[in-house]
């Protein structure tokens, strides 16, 4: 892909899941018996995906823009000042 102009014709939100590795944390314990424990593995990402079109270059045709991935409470869509911030110099994002 090279710089140019592109229409946004579409925008879906998605989730998309990850299962992280469990990570044990044990947090107290006495002769083997086991009090609680963070063994939860499941967090999402709320993402944009932005159709694009371009004539110029048709080849182009899609921008997929993610929040962290997080727990599902705390998981958010990006704000427009997110993308500005993750696309730096590469790029703008203006919406009319």
């Amino acid at each position: 892909m090279r710089a140019g102009v592109f229409d946004i014709t579409g925008v879906r939100g998605f989730t998309h899941y990850v299962k992280r590795p469990a990570r044990r944390i044990q947090l107290a314990a006495a002769d083997g018996f086991q009090l609680a424990s963070d063994d939860s593995g499941e967090w999402i990402m709320l993402a944009y995906h932005f159709t694009l079109h371009s004539d110029e270059q048709p080849d182009v045709m899609r921008l997929i823009c993610g929040g962290a991935y997080d727990y599902p409470y705390y998981a958010r869509y990006p704000d427009i000042e997110d993308m500005r911030l993750a696309l730096g110099d590469a790029g703008s994002i203006e919406f009319r």
